[in-house]
């Protein structure tokens, strides 16, 4: 909901606009397996998962660089910052996930949208989202900690719809008029 609408006011504001949610399921090998390894094989390792997610970046990065040079603007959702938080969640050290996502585009500007869990919108049978509170508090920890260390720009989640739209708007605006 929040990718969409703040493509929507770049588009007002006269950018063009790509929305990208991470991981590509359709790019082949790692999508499928991705996907495999998400939701029916949950028995693939955190750290053979963590790589195929790095590799379904890399395998796009070349779609981004060409679209970025034609003057596009990627909206990317769960990119490496997510991947590395949910891999910390499960035990892999920070040195090695950075590794791992090393030589991949850095965002120009991240946003944590922070907050307590939205229980309805949970998708049974997914491994990163079927979880007790207590794997819930450490992944949420481990997004908040990244945030600091990387500088993501924080908005609180629990808001009406429309008030994080706009207080991602405010952080886009800003970034945009500062570049």
């Amino acid at each position: 909901m929040q990718v969409t609408n703040l493509a929507v006011k770049l588009i007002e504001a006269g950018h063009q606009v790509l929305k990208i949610k991470y991981p590509i399921y359709q790019l082949e090998p790692t999508g499928p397996a991705i996907n495999k390894g998400l939701r029916i094989d949950t028995s693939i390792s955190e750290l053979a998962l963590q790589k195929l997610f790095a590799r379904n970046r890399r395998d796009f990065q070349k779609t981004i660089i060409t679209l970025l040079n034609a003057g596009i603007d990627i909206i990317a959702e769960d990119y490496k910052g997510t991947g590395i938080a949910w891999g910390m969640t499960r035990g892999i050290k920070l040195e090695l996930l950075e590794k791992i996502n090393a030589n991949l585009i850095e965002p120009d500007l991240s946003i944590l949208l922070d907050g307590k869990r939205f229980i309805s919108k949970i998708e049974k049978g997914h491994r990163n989202e079927d979880l007790d509170q207590t794997e819930w508090e450490k992944s949420r920890s481990m997004h908040k900690l990244l945030g600091k260390r990387y500088g993501w720009k924080n908005v609180n989640a629990n808001q009406s719809i429309y008030e994080v739209s706009e207080d991602i708007w405010k952080i886009v605006s800003k970034a945009f008029s500062a570049s």
